[in-house]
């Protein structure tokens, strides 16, 4: 992901479709940094629906999440599409999710 700029009023929904252009994407902290700042844009957003083709893109790692803010923190709806579910445990998923947006009701996952 590089640097992308965002002037987002107060929507009250949003769909964001998360596109990896690299085969071989860099997991690193620049990755999730760069992502959890982009996702803050749309912290006043009561629905938020992320589309993502692999979903360890969204899989914040732990000292990451202890050491960052919640980007979606106000976000009461969110909702996950995976295009292409990958080996990544559940558990990690929704410990990321919860931490993405805590304010959130229960995210819905669908598997396309």
């Amino acid at each position: 992901m590089n640097n992308i700029s965002v002037e987002s009023p107060n929507l009250s929904e949003v769909r964001i479709q998360l596109r990896d252009s690299e085969p071989a994407i860099d997991w690193s902290w620049n990755h999730f940094s760069t992502l959890s700042d982009f996702l803050h844009n749309f912290a006043c957003s009561e629905k938020v629906a992320l589309f993502v083709h692999d979903v360890v893109a969204l899989i914040f790692p732990e000292d990451f999440r202890k050491t960052c803010s919640s980007p979606l923190r106000n976000v009461k709806e969110l909702e996950l599409r995976i295009l292409s579910p990958s080996g990544a445990r559940d558990s990690d998923l929704r410990d990321s999710l919860v931490w993405m947006a805590p304010s959130a009701s229960i995210p819905l996952v669908k598997y396309s």
